[in-house]
């Protein structure tokens, strides 16, 4: 199974920000802690998030929950509990499905930067990565899928990047309550964003007939060779 690397699931996923000014005539603060990315494939679908926990307050509160041992730092153990603490609650809202059912990635990998120092009681920013994957083999053919999300704050904004490989097709789009459509944003990418109280989107992929599958159907058609004309009967005699 082939699976896009992870550093290069993030450069894609802070690239959904090119778009981001176009969103102020909407009216809301721009404010994007949380980034996503889905990537679909034959074999897969990947997930990426980025999220920024801004200095302030409340970095300092989080850290300072999780100083298990008291020693005002972060250990590894619990710099890991954090990251899975708040990969967890960015992941709460966002829900990809197929043909009406909801598609369960794992995450397989997940870091956590903590920027300044490990000191526990300090305010400085949190920023989390983390990667999601699902094995799913997406046959030819049409493939309707919903994405839905919403912000934790009413005046943040989601940005949401779709890809997928050449050759695929992306049409049908719907996109419904404080979601923006997709909009292409380059030759195999979409964006979009989640505002206010959230959205969905909904998109058809088309996946086109693999080499594979028309060498497999070349083959059992001439396995198979149709009839001769004349050949073929009512089941009754003339």
């Amino acid at each position: 199974m082939r699976v896009l690397r992870p550093s290069r699931i993030f450069i894609l996923v802070v690239a959904a920000t090119w778009f981001l000014p176009s969103l102020n005539a909407r009216g809301h603060v721009v404010k994007f802690p949380r980034l996503v990315q889905v990537v679909l494939g034959p074999e897969s679908v990947t997930m990426g998030l980025a999220l920024t926990q801004h200095a302030g307050p409340r970095s300092e509160l989080l850290r300072g929950r999780f100083d298990a041992s008291g020693d005002g730092r972060l250990d590894e153990q619990e710099r890991s509990s954090l990251a899975a603490w708040l990969d967890d609650r960015a992941r709460r809202s966002l829900r990809l499905s197929l043909e009406n059912e909801e598609l369960r990635a794992e995450v397989v990998q997940r870091s956590l930067d903590l920027v300044g120092s490990d000191r526990a009681l300090e305010g400085d920013a949190l920023r989390l990565s983390s990667v999601a994957v699902l094995s799913l083999g997406l046959r030819s053919g049409t493939h309707r899928f919903r994405l839905e999300d919403r912000p934790e704050n009413l005046r943040e904004l989601v940005p949401i990047r779709l890809d997928l490989p050449p050759g695929w097709i992306l049409s049908d789009v719907l996109a419904e309550g404080e979601a923006l459509p997709l909009e292409s944003s380059g030759p195999h990418s979409w964006q979009a964003s989640f505002a206010g109280q959230g959205g969905s989107l909904q998109f058809t992929v088309t996946v086109p007939e693999s080499q594979e599958d028309r060498s497999s159907s070349k083959s059992r058609g001439a396995a198979n060779p149709p009839p001769e004309v004349g050949s073929l009967s009512t089941g009754s005699e003339p």
